[in-house]
């Protein structure tokens, strides 16, 4: 197989992964949290919000913006 990129992870995000790993808290707490307000930050907006799936984001997006079904 041809890689398409490698990642470049060091020792330190290494070590945080396995901290949140082994709180048993993957989806949400002090972690999710950080992330979600230092990315606001990085993408110049006052709130972000940091969700399980691609679907998860999709779906609120789309109530965010008020997207109505047509499908009855």
């Amino acid at each position: 197989m041809i890689p398409i990129s490698k990642p470049l992870i060091d020792e330190s995000e290494i070590k945080n992964v396995v901290e949140v790993l082994k709180s048993g808290i993957l989806a949400s707490g002090e972690w999710v949290k950080r992330f979600e307000e230092e990315f606001a930050k990085y993408i110049g907006v006052k709130y972000a919000v940091a969700t399980t799936s691609g679907t998860t984001a999709l779906d609120i997006a789309l109530k965010a913006l008020d997207v109505k079904s047509e499908m009855k």
